[in-house]
């Protein structure tokens, strides 16, 4: 039996002896031989060859079989986004295939929920769900299509999801989930600073007066110190760094009369330096014989100069060693060559350094850990994590000390990378808890703090802090976070250096661009 109600319609072709026949959306469905037959009054009965419809498959009947819903769509995500609309793209899903060929669904239905919803959603998610208007018509499957959803609230989360329907209404099946905030209103604008640098900065300072920036030469493979003149950048001083195959500026701190200088470099200006050196102003001064190693932090206290690194000090294999003016004192048992400390601090007048696990005796200590005077010893647990558990940079601020790096936990509290110790506990920082997340990097980590006009700053490697998104730096108010325009951009960027100075925010680093602005290593922000 022929199912001739298989067929939409059928018209006279043009062409003599054949006709057209329009064939529903689900294709030719029972498996078997199809003839077509056309009784003519008057004619009698002839049978015509069938041709493409030039106009394609109809979409506007209904196939009374067709139960089958088009496909989900997977692959949608946030294109662009802006204080009050975001848009969304996505490939066009198949409806079904009629001989060979795709077929487009018929109508979208977009909808969207407050917050960063990126599960699944059930069914009652997708119910309450407010609903957009004005879709898109579905395009050929396949094809990049964009929608722009406008009217959303500045700067808030938003989640979608998409589903299609085709000619007989069957429902697909929900899209994956993307979320994203609208942009907040700009507090403040990125700045150039003259050409930028030669390579990475690894540590900024101010020193009589000036910004002070030390890193890595890309062009000489060697090691720079340069001072910002407020046109351009200058050479601190005519002496050159050298010795050793790979040199670099990993570390500063200064006083009201000295600079102090730690990294990779075995000689300034002919004088044998060691990986750490002392800056008058006019000359460059010894420290004893220096460090066998690279010199990864420096600070000032009690009158002294305390080195953190991977090195023999004085004859003194440590991680951590004390200049009193004369020679080098060890601080603490020495961890041996392997520890490597990134960052110290003094913080309400006692000593704080930050690295990742290393050993006081058979007592761990777990990337922060405090100098009594006589031992080091943890802090309210330290942290750790599946990633690891190394902290990078320590910041005080009043009563409260700020620490970031890479980890999960601070004592028993679950933050990534970012924590505060308050009360002698560890707390999260803002109200949304989460830390830093990856938003596209592998391993989420912070490297620097500062602080500005009461705002924090975190500088490292993130695309998310809190639930916020975050180019690798990113503001706190005290109470929400917020973007510092689209943060750093380039190949593998990163912000390993933050300095507050005469009311700006400097971010040095490993990065080429803020936003459109070609920013080589270092740009300054400039709050409204």
């Amino acid at each position: 039996m022929i199912p001739f109600h298989r067929i939409w319609s059928f018209r006279s072709s043009p062409v003599l002896g054949s006709m057209e026949v329009r064939l529903p959306t689900g294709g030719l469905r029972v498996v078997g031989i199809y003839m077509i037959g056309l009784l003519a009054l008057g004619l009698g009965l002839g049978l015509g060859a069938c041709t493409d419809s030039s106009e394609g498959p109809s979409t506007t009947s209904p196939d009374p079989e067709d139960s089958d819903p088009p496909e989900a769509v997977a692959n949608l995500s946030v294109s662009d986004r802006s204080q009050t609309s975001i848009t969304l793209s996505w490939n066009a899903p198949v409806n079904t295939v009629v001989l060979g060929t795709a077929i487009a669904s018929s109508e979208y239905l977009l909808r969207f929920r407050e917050g960063i919803h990126t599960d699944a959603w059930s069914d009652t998610d997708w119910n309450n769900a407010t609903v957009v208007e004005d879709v898109i018509t579905p395009a050929a499957p396949g094809t990049s299509e964009e929608m722009l959803v406008e009217g959303l609230t500045v700067d808030r989360p938003f989640s979608f999801a998409v589903r299609s329907l085709d000619e007989n209404d069957n429902l697909s099946p929900l899209s994956n989930i993307a979320g994203a905030w609208t942009a907040a209103p700009p507090r403040g604008e990125w700045a150039t600073l003259g050409t930028g640098l030669p390579g990475p900065v690894k540590a900024l300072e101010t020193y009589d007066g000036r910004l002070i920036a030390g890193g890595i030469n890309y062009r000489t493979f060697g090691a720079y110190l340069r001072a910002w003149n407020g046109t351009a950048w200058e050479d601190l001083s005519d002496a050159e760094f050298s010795g050793g195959a790979f040199l670099s500026i990993e570390s500063l701190a200064a006083d009201h009369s000295d600079l102090y200088i730690g990294g990779s470099f075995r000689d300034v200006g002919g004088l044998p330096a060691d990986n750490i050196a002392r800056y008058d102003g006019t000359d460059w001064h010894l420290l004893a014989g220096g460090a066998t190693g690279a010199v990864e932090s420096i600070a000032l206290f009690n009158g002294t100069v305390v080195i953190g690194g991977a090195f023999i000090a004085g004859g003194r294999n440590g991680g951590f060693s004390q200049w009193d003016g004369q020679r080098w004192v060890l601080v603490g048992q020495a961890p041996g060559p392997a520890i490597a400390p990134e960052a110290l601090l003094v913080h309400n007048g006692e000593l704080y350094a930050g690295a990742g696990v290393w050993f006081e005796g058979a007592r761990a200590l777990n990337g922060i850990a405090r100098w009594t005077g006589v031992a080091w010893e943890t802090v309210a647990g330290g942290v750790a994590g599946k990633n690891g558990h190394y902290v990078h940079a320590a910041y005080s601020s009043g009563n409260d000390l700020y620490i970031g790096g890479a980890f999960d936990t601070a004592g028993s509290t679950q933050t990534s990378g970012m924590a505060v110790l308050r009360g002698g506990n560890w707390e999260s920082v803002g109200n949304d808890a989460a830390g830093v997340a990856e938003g596209g990097k592998e391993l989420p980590y912070v490297h620097a703090i500062a602080e500005l006009d009461g705002d924090l700053f975190f500088g490292g490697n993130f695309g998310v802090a809190g639930s916020h998104p975050a180019s690798n730096i990113v503001g706190f108010d005290g109470e929400t976070w917020y973007e510092l325009g689209t943060g750093m951009t380039g190949e593998q960027p990163y912000v390993y250096a933050l300095l507050a100075h005469d009311g700006k925010l400097y971010a040095g680093g490993q990065f080429q661009n803020i936003g459109s602005l070609e920013a080589p290593f270092i740009a300054v922000w400039e709050p409204n």
